[in-house]
């Protein structure tokens, strides 16, 4: 139909209204007018499951790594006031409501790393391993969501206690005697635990306490928006 000499457009909306029940949908996707398996930031068909197969040369371990090293590591040796720090992070089996932890995620500050010799890598054959974690499981299932667990070896009695004795070889030979664990919240899910550990004690355990939980359960750090755009998460429902 002609107008002033110009053709009069077709609305979207009647041009919808001129088909009928199935073919609205086919001819809205094949249009472009709709994105089927869209998610909030990232495409749903894209997340990546968690699972203990992982590689540690794997793409979302890797971005992990960075957003570990890069936005995480220099907030937490600033508060720690001190330059050989540990940041690891282990992450929940997806499709998984009960604690299942597969390690993800494995940063050594540059001090730290000099003296391991692990040249900027995590031990092997580490990332991918599932091994059952009391203290996984505790921050994932204790009441209190934002409860951090705490570990210091250089107390009596405190070595051996509460850790399998490969992640207690891992504490030992950096001598990390101070460990810090909290639950990362993502989702609505508890879905793993970030942990830190270093090797002197801190003045402010009360603000590295808040900042560990800031970065692990607030819904703009770096982290939680790395998990939620780049991997199908499982875990407790809080």
């Amino acid at each position: 139909m002609k107008k002033n000499g110009k053709r009069k457009g077709v609305s979207r909306r009647d041009f919808l209204k001129g088909l009928g029940g199935g073919a609205v949908t086919t001819a809205v996707i094949s249009a472009g007018l709709l994105q089927p398996n869209r998610a909030e930031g990232a495409s749903a068909g894209r997340l990546v499951p968690v699972r203990p197969s992982v590689s540690v040369n794997a793409r979302q371990v890797q971005g992990l790594k960075d957003v570990l090293a890069k936005r995480l590591l220099p907030e937490i040796e600033k508060v720690a006031g001190q330059n050989e720090v540990l940041v690891t992070c282990r992450l929940n089996e997806t499709d998984k409501e009960y604690p299942a932890p597969v390690w993800y995620g494995w940063v050594e500050s540059k001090a730290l790393d000099q003296r391991s010799a692990h040249q900027g890598n995590p031990p092997d054959p580490l990332i991918g391993t599932a091994n059952v974690s009391p203290i996984y499981s505790r921050c994932l299932t204790h009441p209190q969501v934002d409860y951090v667990h705490e570990i210091d070896y250089s107390k009596p009695g405190r070595v051996g206690a509460e850790k399998t004795a490969q992640a207690l070889r891992h504490d030992v030979d950096l001598g990390l005697n101070h460990r810090r664990f909290v639950a990362i919240l993502a989702n609505k899910r508890r879905v793993g635990t970030l942990t830190v550990g270093y090797t002197k004690p801190i003045a402010d355990e009360n603000k590295l306490r808040q900042t560990l939980i800031n970065l692990a359960q607030k819904p703009t750090s770096p982290l939680v928006q790395y998990l939620q755009s780049n991997l199908r998460l499982g875990g407790p429902q809080i």
